[in-house]
């Protein structure tokens, strides 16, 4: 049993084995439920729906009970307490996963499917996790280890697989469903809200959500004091509509917002070195549409075609101690995204996936100054190359082979790049690195209890 600091909420925790005692003397067999441990499906090892237990790799698994009863105020937070994943926080509004001892552009953050790692990843910890609103999402799936044949050269670490709530369908008729969500932590430390609403039929279906976040700075215990610079607010929206334009072809249209004002950089202002510094706003807008075709036809069995449109705005405001000079940094970065896979079923021991990805980046990059004391306004080169791309194009294939208790599994993936980096004083800068990289991986099934009738 545990009491949680938000109003209202008592959390009950059941570890889950049972314990059967037999006939025989002394016999005490111990089962774990399959449904709990084994039967559960992931996606994030190799693509393919398959359950944990098969899965060639190592997975860590946040479903939609864990992490409602959590309640956790930000996604890192989320993570606290999944097996594989150190988060590091530089400040509240904020949290970098460390997987297999790598973090940053190392990292892979898919959200649907869709990349939220841009050209400006640095290689060090970042805040862009947070920009996911954890009330919206559904289940996520840690990939621990290299999964850069499965997603990517920058999947070296690990991928963290995120997805969000889906609107389900009535078997007949319409139906409405709604969602109130509110959490109050005392000493005016949070106060979050989130209302949803469902709208549902055969055919079709509609979900959205809102959610307004008041972050006060964290009170500790016992008077202890006040962790100053931890304060922020946060809304988020979001909206998903399901059409089934037939019974084997299903369109998934979506748009997500995250909007987070005045977030603090925690270790610049507790040392005095700055008296302003922080993230206002950080604001995140995704937009995509999705179309899942299934057909008879063994060669082209489920075919998922995403196209994508995300837009990343960070402005950072800073001024150091006992300074006139106040700068502000703006970063603005759209992606466009397209992907198609396609699952072969091509024997009943043989599986395969191919696909292509394509995504573009756009760097606008602008940093101004202003000095308090003359009131004059200097234009400075951006934190990064304005007006800046970056075009990644791969494809892959993986396989998936099965016979009695052997899983095999072996991909590949190319990956080429164009990075144009324009820059006044450097000049403009055209790189194409490629890459080409491959896997292969077997597993076999030892029965560890036998079962006597």
């Amino acid at each position: 049993m545990e009491f949680n600091k938000a109003f209202g909420i008592l959390l009950f925790s059941i570890i889950s084995f049972q314990l059967s005692f037999g006939s025989e003397k002394d016999s005490i067999p111990i089962s774990l439920p399959d449904t709990i441990l084994f039967d559960e499906l992931v996606v994030v090892g190799s693509r393919f729906p398959e359950k944990i237990i098969n899965s060639l790799t190592s997975i860590s698994i946040l479903n939609s009970p864990l992490l409602r009863a959590n309640s956790k105020t930000s996604m890192a937070d989320a993570f606290e307490t999944t097996c594989g994943v150190f988060m590091q926080k530089t400040n509240n509004g904020g949290g970098s996963p460390f997987i297999r001892g790598l973090t940053g552009y190392q990292t892979l953050i898919l959200i649907d499917g869709i990349r939220l790692n841009n050209a400006t990843f640095r290689s060090g910890p970042n805040q862009y996790l947070n920009t996911i609103d954890p009330l919206s999402v559904d289940r996520i799936e840690v990939l621990r280890g290299g999964g850069s044949v499965q997603y990517g050269t920058d999947a070296i670490g690990g991928t963290i697989y995120i997805l969000t709530k889906q609107p389900e369908f009535t078997a007949e008729g319409k139906a409405f469903h709604g969602l109130l969500y509110g959490k109050m932590v005392s000493a005016n430390m949070e106060q979050s809200g989130r209302a949803e609403l469902q709208v549902s039929a055969k055919r079709i279906s509609i979900a959205g959500g809102l959610s307004l976040k008041n972050y006060g700075n964290i009170v500790a215990g016992k008077g202890l004091g006040t962790l100053n610079y931890t304060a922020y607010n946060e809304n988020d929206a979001d909206l998903k509509i399901s059409l089934k334009l037939s019974e084997k072809n299903l369109l998934t249209l979506a748009w997500q917002q995250v909007n987070q004002k005045d977030v603090p950089l925690y270790h610049k202002l507790i040392d005095k070195s700055h008296t302003i510094y922080s993230f206002d706003p950080q604001k995140r807008d995704l937009y995509y549409i999705k179309l899942k075709s299934k057909s008879d036809n063994s060669l082209f069995s489920e075919i998922t075609t995403t196209a994508s449109v995300q837009r990343s705005l960070e402005i950072r405001e800073k001024q150091k101690t006992l300074s006139p000079l106040f700068t502000k940094e703006t970063d603005v970065v759209t992606s466009y995204g397209f992907t198609m896979e396609n699952v072969s079923d091509l024997y009943p021991f043989w599986k395969m996936i191919t696909g292509i990805e394509y995504y573009y980046d756009f760097v606008e990059s602008n940093s101004t100054r202003t000095d308090f004391n003359t009131g004059s306004v200097e234009n400075l080169r951006g934190l990064y190359p304005d007006q800046s791309s970056v075009a990644s194009t791969s494809a892959f294939a993986l396989n998936r082979f099965s016979y009695e208790r052997i899983e095999l599994e072996a991909g590949i993936r190319y990956n080429a790049f164009i990075l144009n980096l324009k820059d006044e004083l450097f000049g403009n800068t055209n790189i194409t690195p490629s890459a080409l990289v491959g896997n292969i991986g077997i597993s076999y099934g030892i029965s560890l209890v036998s079962t006597k009738n």
